[in-house]
């Protein structure tokens, strides 16, 4: 899955059917804000500096709602699991 080309919609409409699926698009879009704030490093085009730090941002709380998903899956999991 190629997460540069994704509009931030589009990253929110992935549904997550597994855990696994969730931790590998959680790392998918860690790795893109690493490679993100590596270009904003040094960076002196203020204009450009700040589109960067927008998608930088919008891809943190994708990632949040990434987790916080994955993790009610796993729970849920758990639960259906003890019964």
């Amino acid at each position: 899955m190629n997460i540069h080309d994704m509009t931030t919609e589009q990253l929110y409409d992935i549904e997550i059917t597994s855990i696994e699926f969730g931790k590998q698009l959680a790392e998918d879009i860690r790795l893109e804000l690493v490679e993100l704030h590596k270009e904003m490093i040094g960076l002196y085009d203020n204009v450009k500096w700040q589109e960067l730090c927008d998608r930088r941002y919008d891809l943190r709380k994708v990632r949040q709602a990434v987790q916080h998903l994955t993790g009610q899956l796993y729970l849920y999991q758990k639960q259906a699991n003890k019964r």
